[in-house]
């Protein structure tokens, strides 16, 4: 299997709409007294064992995944650590030639540079439900798909720069976002498209 790099907006597609767990499986590969500081949510802190047959958590978390050998298999993995990371360290080297995983990704910039593209999915929390639902991203950066929850949450609002908000409603004229600003300090600018809320709904 080949491990590939992958970018910001990509990481970001991994943590949108999600409540609890992952459907991806996240390795952090720093020293524990980093990732015990600050790590992406939901990740475990992990090393190659010293025989090289088996990855060892240090995590200490309390996830709804709970972590085990072969906790991978089958699964999309998402691995970050120190800045100019590479394929051939050796957990990411373990994996790719077990081929056990779906798919086998990896951040090569390091944490410093996913904590400041991505300061709301980081945290020293390692209990279940600590990453936040978040808007699907059509466009990283420009255009995202949410509900209405998403919508009126000034943190989502604020850590993506959301500056305008569609609605499309049955009875769109009765939402309002009330007391919301964008991150320049000005109001949301509110759409309101009366539709059916439908897949069907010719958008």
């Amino acid at each position: 299997m080949e491990a590939k790099s992958c970018d910001i907006a990509a990481i970001y597609s991994m943590y949108s709409q999600t409540k609890q767990d992952l459907p991806v499986v996240v390795l952090d590969l720093r020293p524990y007294k980093d990732f015990r500081a600050q790590h992406l949510c939901l990740s475990f802190c992990v090393r190659l064992s010293n025989n090289k047959e088996f990855l060892a958590d240090y995590s200490k978390s309390s996830y709804d995944m709970v972590w085990k050998q072969g906790l991978w298999w089958g699964k999309d993995v998402f691995i970050y650590g120190e800045e100019g990371l590479k394929k051939d360290h050796p957990v990411i080297d373990f994996l790719a030639k077990e081929n056990q995983c779906r798919s086998l990704r990896y951040y090569r910039h390091g944490f410093e540079s996913l904590e400041s593209s991505l300061p709301f999915l980081c945290t020293a929390s390692v209990k279940a439900g600590s990453a936040r639902r978040l808007p699907s991203a059509l466009s990283y950066g420009e255009l995202y798909l949410g509900d209405w929850d998403h919508a009126t949450d000034s943190r989502v609002l604020s850590d993506l720069h959301i500056g305008a908000v569609v609605t499309a409603h049955n009875n769109a004229e009765t939402l309002k976002l009330a007391g919301t600003c964008s991150v320049s300090g000005g109001p949301i600018q509110h759409m309101r498209i009366e539709i059916p809320d439908i897949e069907a709904a010719d958008m």
